[in-house]
Formats: C-alpha cells, structure tokens, sequence
C-alpha cells in the first residue's frame, strides 16, 4: 500500500509539512507476529544500557541471531529502503544505518543529561512491537529549551506502525509505569543524509 505512487505522494507531502509521519499496518500480519514471537524467545540475550542519569532500558546483544530479527534489519540495511525512504523524503541517505533493537519494561526511561548532543538532522525509524496495555514509556522528540508537555512529536505505542521522523532535536522516553506488565520492544534505525551528493 505505501509503494503506491499516490500515497508516496501524500507521506512526501506530510513530512515536508510535519517533518514526521506514523504509516499503519507497514508490514504484513505473518512476518510482523514472526518477529514479535522471536523477540519473545528466551535465548535472546539483552543487555542494560546506562548511565543511569541519562537512561535504562535493554537492547539486543548482536550475538543473539535469531533468523526473523536478521531478516528485518536487513530490510533496514537494504538499497530498498534507501530508495523508498527518499521517495518518501526525497532525502538522498548514506548507505550506513545504526540501530538498535530495545526492550522496555517497567521501571524503565531515558531522559535528558549533560552527554545528550544535537548535531545533524537525522532520519529515524521507529517500529514498536509488544505493545500491550503499556503504561507511559511514550517516545517524545523535544526542544532542549522548551517544557516537555510541549512535545514537538509523540509516538504513541501502535504495534506495526513505522513512525519515520527527520529531527534535529532531542528524543526522550518517558518512566515505564510498574502498571505494565510486560516487555515491549523498539527498533530504532537512523540514517543521516549523504555527504557525497
């Protein structure tokens, strides 16, 4: 559906508007609950990321292989991507990505601190998985000089919704509430724009 010409047209128009968009149902029902399902699996080993004045959350060591979790950040690697995102944004990106795929959990955030730096603007892919009936953890891009309730952006946790955002600001996760019950899961992706045009 988003591969329609029609529709690049509109998600080009609202990130030119809004610098964000929020694009529904993005993969197929089959490998979206195969993905969930591995990030699910015992054998995957996480760990802690701190300090613990900037932030607390789990991200997969890159040793736990599992085949769907590969699968997807190739597609996030891919030429593909690369392509869609600029006909989405019409911004030619570097082929190298970072990303991280993260699990949250109650007690869990990130927030602002003296090490947190803006530079570029970036291009970010935001995808969550898990999502059930979470409790705060909401992802806020936020003006270093203005109140956080005056959030430029907040993504809301609906599952299999890619939520692309350009931003040069700062991004926070608010406290994850002990009222949620399980893990949810992130992935991450950022692309800066190529230097050699």
């Amino acid at each position: 559906m988003y591969l329609y010409q029609e529709n690049i047209a509109d998600i080009q128009n609202q990130i030119e508007n809004t610098s964000e968009i929020s694009l529904l149902n993005y993969f197929n029902d089959d490998f979206y609950n195969e993905v969930s399902d591995a990030l699910e699996r015992n054998e995957l080993k996480w760990k802690f990321v701190g300090p613990p004045n900037r932030c607390h959350y789990e991200i997969l060591d890159e040793t736990s292989k599992l085949e769907p979790l590969q699968k997807l950040l190739e597609i996030f690697h891919s030429e593909v991507i690369l392509r869609l995102l600029k006909s989405y944004t019409d911004l030619e990106l570097a082929p190298k990505t970072q990303y991280e795929i993260q699990r949250w959990s109650a007690g869990c955030y990130s927030l602002f601190s003296d090490s947190n730096t803006v530079g570029e603007p970036e291009l970010e892919l935001i995808m969550y998985f898990g999502c059930e009936k979470v409790v705060g953890g909401k992802i806020q891009y936020v003006d270093r000089e203005e109140e956080v309730q005056s959030a430029l952006v907040t993504l809301e946790h609906d599952n299999n919704t890619l939520n692309i955002i350009y931003t040069d600001t700062d991004r926070i996760n608010n406290y994850v509430n002990k009222y949620t019950q399980k893990p949810f899961y992130v992935l991450l992706c950022k692309y800066n724009e190529n230097s050699i045009k």
